[in-house]
């Protein structure tokens, strides 16, 4: 290693820049998760969708549904208007048994009686809104409607398909009265149930409440929303872990060949060394040493680099998409990513040491390879 320096160092960057890559981009999909995981409890985990059922009065639906005791609201998703972004008309009485409007009844009355609206949170970073701030909206025949913020929460209003973030909710009497849109029948909605609702049995309520046929009508339950959010990340960032690995791959072969050149040069000093009888043991002892060295200080580095680098990233990336990420950190992707490095290094010394070993002592000495 004292005769090679530039070769170790080499092979030292190369593991400790993918080491970083690693680390860094592990810890930053752990944030988005971990985002994904805290907008979930709130916007749609105890829900069940239901999309293009034959339509039925909304009346008659929800008041079938309320039946169980453990349906909290029913959401229709049916009046809908896109300026300046899009906008839901809600019945604002199914909203009374959970999120804000539970805690603050007078909320009800805004949304109905104030022309109120309730923005989502990443709606509201985007546009800078605060309580209180007006939402215009231009209605037919060119008149100018404002809408107060009357509440900043996830907790109402999400629907899948299509799948939107930035959205506001209004009474669905202003939907009908300024937009002439029909709010008395309903195929597409959502049920939300009490916390802790096992949704394969609120599935079943639904299906059989309704009495929904198999085919036709899509129903799908916040559990498996929350599965689908949670693999797409996985699906989105596949082919950075494959470029990674590819430039893993690169950075071992790096050390591989810097490992076997050491062994090219040395060859007639290893040879006069088993020649005077020092064991294959030790020779694969030695370059196995230098690997090691290579793959824990390599690793380390890279690690600690990509674990420097986290928070630095998820706040770029706070910026530019607008989402509240936290900080996850990189969990257990830190010491995979510091055993993958040694793994690797310890990997390219293999072959040299293998060269080595076949490499007959008496040539080596006459002939220096």
């Amino acid at each position: 290693m004292a005769q090679g320096p530039a070769r170790i160092a080499g092979g030292v960057a190369g593991i400790a820049l993918v080491t970083a890559g690693f680390v860094g981009l592990h810890g930053m999909t752990r944030s988005l998760e971990a985002e994904i995981d805290v907008w979930s409890q709130e916007a749609f985990r105890d829900r069940v969708y239901v999309r293009d059922m034959p339509g039925r009065s909304f009346e008659s639906v929800a008041a079938a549904l309320h039946q169980h005791p453990e349906v909290l609201g029913v959401e229709p998703n049916m009046a809908r208007h896109y300026e300046p972004f899009l906008v839901i008309g809600t019945r604002e009485a199914e909203l009374a048994s959970y999120g804000p409007c539970k805690d603050d009844p007078k909320l009800l009355a805004a949304l109905r009686d104030g022309k109120g609206m309730i923005v989502s949170r990443r709606l509201a970073k985007h546009r800078d809104y605060e309580l209180g701030d007006l939402v215009h909206m231009e209605a037919p025949g060119g008149r100018v409607e404002s809408f107060p913020v009357v509440a900043i929460t996830d907790a109402y209003g999400y629907f899948p398909d299509p799948d939107e973030r930035l959205y506001g909710i209004v009474s669905d009497r202003w939907m009908k009265e300024l937009f002439c849109l029909d709010t008395t029948e309903v195929s597409n909605f959502s049920v939300r149930f009490r916390d802790g609702t096992d949704l394969d049995d609120a599935e079943a309520i639904v299906r059989a409440t309704l009495e929904l046929p198999d085919r036709g009508v899509t129903v799908k339950t916040g559990a498996y929303l929350y599965w689908w959010h949670s693999t797409d990340i996985a699906r989105d960032f596949l082919l950075f872990d494959i470029i990674l690995a590819l430039t893993l791959a690169l950075a071992g072969l790096g050390v591989l060949n810097g490992q076997l050149l050491s062994a090219l040069e040395r060859s007639k000093e290893l040879g006069v060394l088993k020649a005077l009888g020092m064991s294959w043991q030790q020779v694969f002892g030695s370059v196995m040493l230098e690997s090691l060295v290579v793959g824990v200080v390599g690793g380390a580095l890279g690690a600690a680099l990509g674990a420097a680098v986290i928070p630095v990233v998820v706040q770029a990336l706070t910026v530019i998409s607008g989402l509240p990420l936290p900080v996850a950190g990189p969990g257990i992707f830190l010491p995979l990513g510091f055993a993958g490095a040694v793994l690797v290094s310890l990997a390219a010394g293999l072959y040299p040491v293998w060269r080595m070993h076949r490499n007959d002592a008496i040539a080596a000495v006459r002939l220096g390879g």
